[in-house]
C-alpha cells in the first residue's frame, strides 16, 4: 500500500494559517525550522494569496492496491464490463476539470516580498527554485463543508472560477494579468491542476500523474507561445506500443504495425496506401461506410476489418463498455492512421512536457496577488454566499450545475488506477505506455512514468494499470445519440444564463485534448471580454524545436522497442485440389488454385509450396507427373510461375505442414491427428451445412473465397467454438486480363461513347429467361449476344451495355466459375449487371457484389420475366446513370482484386494459421 504521512510543513502551515497578515504568516512558518528543512522535499501547497508554492495533497480515493507482481490476468465477475482504453488522439486522460475530493480550505495571504507583482498584460515573475514536486500527503479532512477561515466569503470578486484545472486556471490568469480583475478559484479537490496534477511517489522518488499520463502536444501557435510563459519545457515525442497477438507493435497503425502483425514487407508510403485501400475497399463498399454513422463504421472505413477486430473493436469495448456501433463516429475518428514509419502517437508540430511537472506549471499559472484559491470547497455549498460581481466560470459537469432540474444525468466513463512497483528493476516495459486491447486482461493500458523527463530512481520503477469503469471521477463523455440529445437540453438552458459561462471538457460535454482546452479557454475569455488576440499577444516562443524526421523512410537503426518480426517458414504449404481441375475442359477452378499457389510462393521459399492431387491413397507418382504436365504450360505462360513439385502420397505429409483442400473433399482426420493443419477452401456455393460440421468435427479449419460463403460457414460453425477461419477470405482474382497490379484505367467518356444496345447473356444464364430478354429487345432495339468463352466476352466488351448472369448474389461465391469470370470481364469494361435469379439476396453480403438491389431479379419464373422486362427497359434507357452505380464494383474487380491482393491475404492467412490466431477480413 502507499504509505501516507502528514509532513511537518503541513502541520506548521495549518497553525500559521490562523495568523492574520502577510508578515505574521511568514514569520510563523519560518519559525518552524524543522518544517522548513523538510519543505524542499514534501512540497505540499503553501497558499500565499492564491500563490501556491508547491503542489497540493493528493486524493487517494481512486488509487487502488499496490502490487509488485506481473500484470493481473482477466477475472470474470458478474456484470463486469470488458476493460477500457484511453481515447485515442490524446491516448492519456486529459484534464477533467473538476470533480473534487475535499480538504480543509487554505486561506489566501498577500504575496511575499521576494515575488515581483504582476503588471497589466504580464504574468507575475516567479523565481525558479530547485524544489521537487509534491510527495503524496494524507487527506484527513475531506468534509465538503468549508473548514477553517471562511472570511473569503466576505470579499467581493469580479470573477469566480469553479475548478482549478486547465480551463478555470487559464480564465483566472487572463482576467488577473490582463484586466487586473480580482478572481476567486473554488476547487472541490484538495489540490490545484485538475487532472493534470502530478506528485513524487515517495517509495520510488518518481514524478507521476495522479489521474493518468498527460502529454502536451499542439499545432496552435497561440497555445504553444502561451504555455511558455509559465514553465520551461522538455521536448518529448510520445510513443505507444500495443500488446497484440503476443507482440509489442507501434500504435497508431503504420507501416511497422502492419508488417509486424501480418508478416508483410511494406516499405514505402505508396505501398502502405495501397494496402489500406485494399483493406478498406471491400468493407467500405457498404453504402453506410461512405459516411460512417458510428465508431465501427468509422474504424472499418479507415483500417479495414482485420485491424478493426484485432485492435479497435476489443479496445473500444474495454474503454466504453459499449459496442463501437453504439458510439458516435468521432470516438474512433480521433485515432491516427499513418501511411509511413511515423510511430509517434502525435504528429503535432510542438510536443513537450513541463520540465518540473504540471503542478509547478499551474503554480506559476495562477501566481498573482489578485487570484485567491480556495481548495476543498464545493461551489454548490457556498454559491449563495460567495460574492461574484461580474461572471462565474463553471468547469464541472454541466448536468451537476443544473441538477435541480431533475433531468437524467449525462453518462461519463471514469478510470481506476492500480499501482505496481518493481524494485531493483530499471524499467518494467519498453515505453511509457503500452495498450492492451485484448479481452484476456481487465485493464486497458499500463503507464510507467519513469520514462518521462529522463527520471532516475534507485533502480526502482512504479507503474499503473488503468481500468475503465462507469462510476467515479467523470473523465470521458460518452458520445451516443441519447447523451448528445440530453446535452443539447442542458446547453439550451445554459445559453439562457446571463452571468455564467461554461468552459472545458465537462461543461461542454466534449473530449478536449490539453491544447484544445487551453484554446477553448483563451477563446472564451476573448469572447466574454470583447478583447482580441492581437490586443494581448504573448511573445513568440524561442524554444529550439528539433527538425522534423523524414518518416517516409525507416529508421536507419531500429529503436530498441521495435520488435523485428519475420514470417515463419517452417512447414510446407500443400495445395490439394481434386483431380478434375486439371482437365482441359475446366479452366476456372484450375486457375484459382494456380493463383493461390503463386500467392504463397510470393513470400515462401519455392520448395515450400507444393501440390498434392487427392485421388486415392494408391496414386502413383507417374499419374501425378502427368497431371503436373497438364498445367505447367498455364503456370509458365499465363502466370509466369515456375514449375512446381508435387507429393504423390498422403503419407508424405508430416506434422507442421499446412494442407489446403477443396470444398468438396472429405476432411482427412488421419492427417489432422498427425498434426497436419488442414483447411477447406470454400470456392463454390453448393456447400452443405452437414459437410461443414463434419469437417469441423474432424478437426479441419475453414477458409472462403468470398464473404457470402464465409457468412454461411460462420452461421453454421459459430464464432464461439474452437478457432476456425470461417471469415477468412482468400479471393482468387477473376480472369487473366485482370491480373494487373494496377487498377484498370477507365476513360468513362470514351467508354460510354463506344457503347451500343448490346445485352450479353453468359452461358449459365437461365435458358427459360432468355426468350423474355430476346422478346423485350425487339421493342427496345437491343441485340442479344450469348457469351460462352473469354474470346467472345472480349469481342463485345466495348459495346455491351448490359450483362445478364444467373449466378445472382453469388458472384464471388462461385469465384472460379467461368460464367462469373466472363460476366466480370464485361462489367469492368462498363456493362451493367442484371442478376437472375438470386435465391438469397435478403442475406447477401454485398461486399462481394456492390450493386443496386433493384437490378436483382428473383421470385418465380413468371415474376422473373416481369421483373426482367422492367429492369432491362430502365437500364437501357438510363444507362449513363446506371453506369455510375457500378463504380465500386468496377473498382473491386478491375484492380482491387489482383495478384498483390491475394498475396497479402495468403500471407496474413499463413501467419494467423501458424500463430493459431483468428484471421478475419
Amino acid at each position: 500500500m502507499v504509505t501516507i504521512n502528514r509532513s511537518p510543513r503541513a502541520k506548521a502551515q495549518e497553525s500559521c494559517a490562523q495568523v492574520v497578515g502577510n508578515k505574521g504568516f511568514l514569520f510563523c512558518v519560518m519559525a518552524t525550522a524543522v518544517a522548513m528543512v523538510y519543505l524542499s522535499w514534501s512540497q505540499e501547497p503553501i497558499v500565499i494569496d492564491g500563490n501556491l508554492k508547491a503542489s497540493a495533497p493528493v486524493a487517494t480515493s481512486n488509487l487502488r492496491k499496490t502490487v509488485d507482481v506481473a500484470p493481473p490476468v482477466r477475472t470474470e465477475t458478474e456484470n463486469q464490463a470488458p476493460p477500457p482504453p484511453p481515447p485515442q488522439n490524446d491516448p492519456l486522460p486529459e484534464p477533467v476539470e473538476e470533480k473534487p475530493v475535499e480538504e480543509k480550505p487554505i486561506v489566501a495571504e498577500p504575496v511575499p516580498e521576494n515575488i515581483a507583482p504582476s503588471e497589466p498584460g504580464k504574468p507575475a515573475v516567479v523565481p525558479e527554485t530547485e524544489e521537487k514536486p509534491a510527495v503524496v500527503p494524507d487527506t484527513e479532512n475531506t468534509s465538503s463543508e468549508p473548514a477553517g477561515d471562511s472570511s473569503y466569503l466576505d470579499e467581493t470578486y469580479d470573477i469566480c472560477c469553479v475548478g482549478a484545472g486547465l480551463s478555470g486556471s487559464i480564465i483566472a490568469e487572463r482576467y488577473a494579468n490582463l484586466l487586473n480583475k480580482k478572481v476567486l478559484i473554488m476547487e472541490k479537490r484538495n489540490h490545484i491542476a485538475g487532472n493534470c496534477y502530478d506528485y513524487v511517489d515517495e517509495e520510488t522518488d518518481i514524478l507521476v500523474n495522479q489521474y493518468g499520463a498527460h502529454l502536451f502536444h499542439t499545432n496552435y501557435e497561440r497555445v504553444w507561445n502561451y504555455v511558455q510563459l509559465f514553465s520551461n519545457w522538455t521536448w518529448y515525442e510520445h510513443r505507444v506500443l500495443g500488446k497484440i497477438m503476443g507482440k509489442h507493435v507501434p500504435v497508431p497503425v503504420g507501416i511497422d504495425t502492419v508488417n509486424q502483425l501480418f508478416g508483410l514487407n511494406i516499405s514505402t508510403p505508396e505501398e502502405m496506401r495501397y494496402w489500406l485501400k485494399k483493406e478498406t475497399s471491400v468493407s467500405a463498399l457498404e453504402p453506410a461506410f461512405s459516411k460512417p454513422r458510428n465508431s465501427e463504421e468509422m474504424a472499418v472505413s479507415r483500417v479495414g476489418k482485420r485491424l478493426y477486430e484485432l485492435i479497435f473493436h476489443p479496445y473500444t469495448i474495454k474503454q466504453w463498455a459499449k459496442e463501437p456501433a453504439a458510439l458516435g463516429p468521432e470516438v474512433t475518428a480521433r485515432i491516427p492512421v499513418r501511411d509511413n514509419y511515423d510511430d509517434r502517437y502525435f504528429a503535432d508540430k510542438y510536443q513537450a512536457l513541463p520540465s518540473k511537472g504540471y503542478t509547478k506549471f499551474f503554480e506559476k499559472l495562477i501566481e498573482n496577488e489578485l487570484i485567491t484559491v480556495k481548495l476543498n470547497v464545493d461551489y454548490f455549498d457556498i454559491q449563495d454566499k460567495v460574492k461574484c460581481k461580474d461572471r462565474v466560470y463553471f468547469t464541472g459537469p454541466i448536468d451537476d450545475f443544473y441538477a435541480q432540474q431533475g433531468w437524467e444525468k449525462l453518462e461519463y466513463r471514469s478510470l481506476d488506477f492500480e499501482r505496481g512497483v518493481r524494485f531493483n528493476t530499471s524499467f518494467f516495459q519498453p515505453l511509457s505506455v503500452v495498450n492492451h486491447p485484448s479481452a484476456d486482461v481487465n485493464f486497458t493500458r499500463i503507464v510507467e512514468y519513469k520514462h518521462y523527463l529522463n527520471q532516475s530512481s534507485k533502480d526502482h520503477t512504479v507503474f499503473f494499470y488503468e481500468h475503465s469503469k462507469d462510476s467515479g471521477e467523470p473523465y470521458y463523455p460518452v458520445p451516443n445519440p441519447k447523451n448528445m440529445a440530453l446535452f443539447e437540453k442542458y446547453k439550451s438552458l445554459a445559453s439562457q444564463s446571463k452571468n455564467v459561462s461554461f468552459v472545458g471538457r465537462l461543461a461542454n460535454y466534449k473530449y478536449f485534448n490539453m491544447d484544445q482546452s487551453i484554446k477553448n479557454a483563451l477563446g472564451l475569455f476573448d469572447e466574454d471580454t470583447g478583447t482580441k488576440e492581437e490586443d494581448h499577444k504573448v511573445p513568440v516562443s524561442t524554444y529550439p524545436v528539433p527538425p522534423p524526421h523524414d518518416f517516409t523512410k525507416p529508421y536507419e537503426q531500429k529503436p530498441d522497442y521495435v520488435e523485428t518480426t519475420t514470417v515463419p517458414t517452417s512447414g510446407r504449404v500443400v495445395l490439394a485440389p481434386i483431380e478434375g481441375w486439371v482437365s482441359s475442359e475446366d479452366t476456372s477452378s484450375g486457375e484459382a488454385w494456380i493463383q493461390l499457389a503463386k500467392a504463397f510462393k510470393s513470400f515462401l521459399p519455392a520448395e515450400s509450396v507444393l501440390f498434392y492431387f487427392m485421388t486415392d491413397e494408391a496414386a502413383e507418382a507417374a499419374a501425378t507427373e502427368r497431371k503436373l504436365a497438364t498445367i505447367h504450360t498455364s503456370l509458365e505462360q499465363e502466370y509466369k510461375l515456375e514449375s512446381m513439385a508435387a507429393l504423390s502420397k498422403q503419407d508424405e505429409l508430416v506434422a507442421g505442414d499446412l494442407l489446403i483442400i477443396p470444398d468438396d473433399a472429405v476432411c482427412p482426420k488421419a492427417l489432422v491427428d498427425r498434426n497436419v493443419t488442414v483447411v477447406r477452401w470454400l470456392l463454390h456455393s453448393n456447400i452443405t451445412n452437414s459437410s461443414l460440421t463434419e469437417a469441423q468435427s474432424a478437426g479441419c479449419k475453414v477458409a472462403s473465397s468470398n464473404f457470402a460463403i464465409a457468412a454461411q460457414a460462420n452461421a453454421v460453425l459459430g464464432k464461439d467454438g474452437p478457432i476456425i477461419y470461417a471469415e477468412s477470405i482468400l479471393r482468387p482474382y477473376m480472369t487473366p486480363s485482370l491480373l494487373t497490379d494496377s487498377n484498370v484505367q477507365v476513360d468513362e467518356a470514351a467508354m460510354l461513347a463506344k457503347k451500343e444496345n448490346v445485352v450479353a447473356v453468359v452461358s449459365d444464364a437461365s435458358a427459360d429467361i432468355i426468350p423474355t430478354i430476346e422478346q423485350e429487345c425487339v421493342g427496345l432495339a437491343c441485340t442479344v449476344s450469348r457469351v460462352q468463352t473469354l474470346e467472345e466476352a472480349k469481342a463485345i466488351q466495348e459495346k455491351a451495355k448490359v450483362v445478364v448472369l444467373q449466378e445472382g448474389c453469388e458472384v464471388g461465391t462461385n469465384a472460379a466459375a467461368s460464367s462469373v469470370r466472363l460476366a466480370l470481364e464485361l462489367i469492368v469494361h462498363g456493362a451493367v449487371l442484371i442478376l437472375s435469379p438470386c435465391e438469397n439476396s435478403g442475406q447477401q453480403d454485398f461486399r462481394d457484389m456492390p450493386m443496386p438491389q433493384s437490378n436483382i431479379v428473383q421470385g418465380s419464373l413468371e415474376q422473373q420475366k416481369a421483373s426482367m422486362k422492367a429492369v432491362l427497359e430502365r437500364v437501357l434507357s438510363k444507362y449513363a446513370d446506371e453506369f455510375k452505380e457500378y463504380e465500386e464494383l468496377r473498382q473491386v474487380y478491375g484492380g482491387a482484386l489482383n495478384e498483390t491482393t491475394l498475396a497479402w491475404e495468403a500471407n496474413s492467412f499463413h501467419h494467423a494459421i501458424l500463430n493459431n490466431s483468428p484471421f478475419i477480413i
